[in-house]
C-alpha cells in the first residue's frame, strides 16, 4: 500500500512539471505585472514555445525558439518568469541593466603595478 502511495505521489509531481499550460494561464501569470487586455488568444490552446514568443512580442519581451511547435510546461513557465522577472516588473522601454556590473573603483582607473614588477626593474 506504500509503495503505490508513493508512486502516486510522484507521478502526480512528474506530470505536474511535465503539465502542459494553457494560453490562458500564462496570460494570466503576466497580468499580475502587464497589461494584458489587448491580447486575443483562443485562452484554452495549449501554450506553444511559438505562441509564447508571439505574446512575449507583443508585451516588449524579445525571446525567440527553435521550437516553436513543441508545448510549454509549467516548469518552462516558471522558468520563463523567473528569468524574464525584471523586465515584466519594469516599466515598458525601461532600459535593462547588466547582469552582473562591475563592483564600484574597478576597471576603468589606471593600473599601479607592483615595484617588485619585473616590467618596472632598472635594466643595467
Amino acid at each position: 500500500m506504500r509503495r503505490l502511495i508513493l508512486v502516486a505521489c510522484l507521478l502526480l509531481l512528474v506530470s505536474q512539471t511535465y503539465a502542459a499550460v494553457t494560453v490562458g494561464q500564462f496570460i494570466d501569470r503576466l497580468a499580475t505585472t502587464r497589461d494584458v487586455t489587448s491580447l486575443k488568444f483562443d485562452r484554452n490552446l495549449v501554450l506553444t514555445e511559438g505562441l509564447m514568443v508571439t505574446i512575449s512580442t507583443a508585451i516588449g519581451i524579445n525571446v525567440t525558439t527553435q521550437t516553436p511547435d513543441k508545448a510549454v510546461t509549467e516548469k518552462q513557465a516558471d522558468t520563463y518568469f523567473s528569468a524574464f522577472n525584471y523586465q515584466l516588473r519594469a516599466k515598458p522601454g525601461t532600459p535593462i541593466p547588466p547582469p552582473n556590473p562591475p563592483p564600484p573603483g574597478r576597471g576603468r582607473g589606471r593600473h599601479h603595478r607592483s615595484p617588485s614588477d619585473p616590467d618596472d626593474a632598472e635594466e643595467d
